[in-house]
């Protein structure tokens, strides 16, 4: 990866170093778009761990107040969104880096797949996706596109929040089953 900043190395008791950004121990890339990477973390908390994905601004950005205000409008969105086919904005947050100020988000983390992998699969084993299971994906999907489409300021304008890079390797499949609609890095909304 060609990202990988170290804001706070932290000494472990078995004499190893671990990446922290704020409450959240790094563990592993999981992801890459073009305002920032996404990794697999934890949080610290001695009494709850949880896992999460932590998406952190490219460092080459971080003096770029425009790709700033958009990694910021990018939190905003998915801080109103609740709805169980899109994944969930835990915690949004500033740590200190070398390069500076360094923000950064805390979503759920979906354990399973996404349909990219899905279809290279079945492409690999020479299968066809079933169209029951084309449909129940596509039928998911848009729930949690309509709900983001839908949703409305606190005096009922509605937000226009449009996606704009729905794609197999943004919707997720957990290993539940259930779709979710990731990555509104590029979404458009009525108020950016």
């Amino acid at each position: 990866m060609s990202d990988v900043r170290r804001p706070r190395p932290v000494a472990t008791g078995e004499d190893k170093t671990t990446v922290m950004v704020d409450k959240y121990r790094l563990l592993k890339p999981i992801g890459e778009g073009g305002m920032g990477t996404v990794w697999l973390a934890e949080s610290v908390d001695p009494k709850v761990t949880k896992r999460v994905a932590l998406k952190r601004m490219r460092s080459q950005f971080l003096d770029d107040p425009s790709v700033y205000k958009r990694f910021i409008a990018e939190a905003r969105i998915a801080a109103r969104m609740q709805q169980s086919n899109i994944v969930h904005l835990i915690a949004y947050g500033e740590t200190e880096t070398d390069a500076g100020r360094e923000p950064f988000f805390a979503m759920e983390y979906i354990e399973g797949t996404n349909v990219w992998k899905v279809f290279k699969h079945c492409a690999k084993s020479g299968q066809r996706l079933p169209p029951a299971a084309a449909m129940y994906i596509v039928n998911q999907a848009a729930l949690g596109l309509h709900h983001a489409h839908s949703l409305r300021d606190e005096v009922g304008r509605p937000l226009g929040i449009v996606h704009r890079d729905v794609s197999m390797s943004n919707l997720l499949i957990s290993t539940d089953g259930l779709v979710k609609v990731a990555d509104f890095g590029v979404a458009w909304a009525v108020d950016n």
